[in-house]
């Protein structure tokens, strides 16, 4: 007669709430805005005529964070907003505004 095997309890499967990265097939990204103040950012910055470690290590995040910033992949947190408005001598306005 064959024994009976240790049956494991079943556990479902809990539902994944957070938001997937823009980086994903077939997702947007959520904020409309990132990509207009990543296109902005990359004008002010070749404008100024910088690279973006110059601006990382002026506003104090990584190169990475502002090649993301700059492509629209994130918004930026708004103390970096005030650290680039800051850096670049802009009103929030100037650096919010549709062209």
């Amino acid at each position: 007669m064959r024994k009976p095997r240790d049956k494991k309890p079943k556990v479902k499967a809990k539902k994944n709430y957070y938001v997937r990265s823009s980086r994903s097939a077939g997702t947007q990204p959520k904020c409309t805005l990132a990509p207009l103040v990543g296109a902005r950012l990359a004008q002010l910055r070749k404008t100024k005529g910088v690279s973006q470690p110059d601006v990382a290590r002026a506003v104090g995040t990584s190169d990475a964070s502002i090649c993301r910033y700059e492509k629209g992949v994130h918004m930026p947190p708004i103390d970096m907003i005030r650290a680039f408005v800051k850096y670049y001598g802009v009103t929030y306005n100037d650096l919010l505004k549709e062209e």
